[in-house]
């Protein structure tokens, strides 16, 4: 994470980002798309966001909306993967290309015809195994450059 959380006692040595929220503030056009159809929706989200930070401008903290951090200069290296029909889907793709960015090493995945929440239903959905594939051998790079 950016400096602060380095400040404050919170190091990561790697972030395995799967669908991830990084701006509470939920206003990205992907907030406006999903609104109705899919598990996970825009008013669901507003939901957990509301129980979770029910003042506004807690939202704008970096600590719970990375994507308002001053710098994620120095955070850790990243797999970021996304689905294109998520509410998510507008604030990951611009969390990983702004690590990327500001040269933190990211591995982006986005799986353009998947919904929130199709990495539980590997029986059903071929792209679940090859994602979590994917993410392992990120991983399992980044755990063997620390060996060397």
């Amino acid at each position: 994470m950016p400096d602060g959380a380095q400040r404050h006692g919170a190091p990561s040595d790697f972030q395995m980002l799967l669908y991830p929220a990084t701006d509470l503030r939920a206003n990205t056009s992907s907030y406006r798309r999903f609104t109705e159809g899919y598990p996970l929706t825009a008013a669901t989200m507003h939901w957990f966001i509301d129980h979770y930070l029910p003042m506004l401008e807690q939202r704008h903290d970096w600590r719970a909306s990375p994507l308002c951090a001053p710098t994620l200069s120095g955070a850790a290296p990243a797999f970021v993967s996304t689905a294109g029909h998520d509410p998510l889907v507008d604030e990951g793709i611009a969390f990983a290309q702004r690590l990327d960015r500001e040269g933190v090493h990211v591995t982006h995945l986005h799986v353009a015809d998947q919904m929130h929440g199709y990495l539980t239903m590997g029986r059903f959905v071929p792209a679940a195994d090859l994602t979590l594939r994917q993410a392992t051998a990120a991983l399992r790079a980044h755990w063997s450059m620390e060996q060397a």
